[in-house]
């Protein structure tokens, strides 16, 4: 769901934009947030440590920073962060459609072009940056979220159609095969067609709003629990974790879920807000 989405909002706010205005408005809504919550793992880490695992060294907090641990080879602060290096270089990948003035077009030329070189390359997986640029399960969800965003801009069409049914196939495809070496490498007990069906009701759900089905609806809290996902996203787990082992002992489990979503919510808010 997290990758559909993104794809969808990511064409939205690049439609109309340069692209100097689209890296701005993407620096903004990320790294602020992204920053104050590496500070914030880093001092659970010191603070509140679990200890089972190695507190991460200074430099890889500092290396943190910048969103490059991943080519930097430097320990993610949080485990939720492996996202975000999926998410930048999307961006720079789509950037190559904003060197020109966006069009329907462009973008439907570029979500095919993205899907096939994402299939073509899993043979050369050796090859420098080609997997990173185009990963076959994570492509076929990000287009799949550009799709549905040009379904809602400008209706659903047999062309859309087809892009979408071949961005689930493609996903299907690697979801599978990556789970059957979970389960063989690692001993998951879980087949992936569990995976596979959770995915499904993501694209559908997407879909719903792609298509306006949910227009009517007037929740007006959608749009600020949709601006507290990434901070919330961000801070969940280590504070998180932290908060259920500080007050767990003192106050049970129910009292700490409370405390601790209330917590995190809050800060998530503030976040958000300043």
């Amino acid at each position: 769901l997290f990758f559909i989405v993104s794809g969808f909002v990511i064409c939205l706010s690049a439609w109309g934009r340069t692209p100097g205005q689209f890296v701005r408005a993407r620096f903004l809504r990320l790294f602020p947030a992204y920053w104050f919550s590496v500070i914030v793992a880093l001092a659970v880490y010191r603070l509140l440590p679990d200890g089972i695992r190695t507190s991460p060294s200074y430099s890889d907090a500092l290396t943190n920073l910048t969103m490059f641990q991943v080519p930097m080879k430097a320990q993610h602060l949080v485990g939720a962060y492996w996202t975000l290096w999926l998410e930048l270089c999307f961006y720079l990948v789509f950037l190559v459609v904003l060197l020109k003035p966006i069009t329907f077009q462009r973008v439907y030329v570029f979500c095919w072009s993205w899907l096939i070189l994402s299939v073509l390359i899993q043979q050369y997986a050796d090859v420098p940056l080609l997997p990173t640029l185009a990963p076959a399960l994570n492509t076929s969800l990000f287009v799949a979220g550009i799709t549905m965003y040009l379904m809602y801009r400008f209706g659903p069409d047999l062309k859309l159609w087809l892009l979408l049914g071949m961005s689930w196939l493609t996903m299907q495809s690697d979801l599978v095969e990556h789970g059957d070496r979970l389960r063989d490498d690692l001993g998951f007990d879980r087949g992936p067609y569990v995976a596979l069906a959770l995915v499904t009701v993501s694209y559908l759900l997407v879909l719903a709003v792609a298509l306006h089905w949910f227009d009517r609806l007037q929740w007006r809290w959608l749009a600020t629990a949709g601006a507290l996902v990434y901070p919330l996203y961000l801070l969940h787990e280590e504070l998180g974790w932290a908060m259920i082992r500080v007050l767990h002992d003192r106050l049970g489990a129910w009292p700490t879920l409370g405390v601790t979503v209330a917590v995190l919510l809050v800060l998530s808010w503030l976040v958000h807000r300043y």
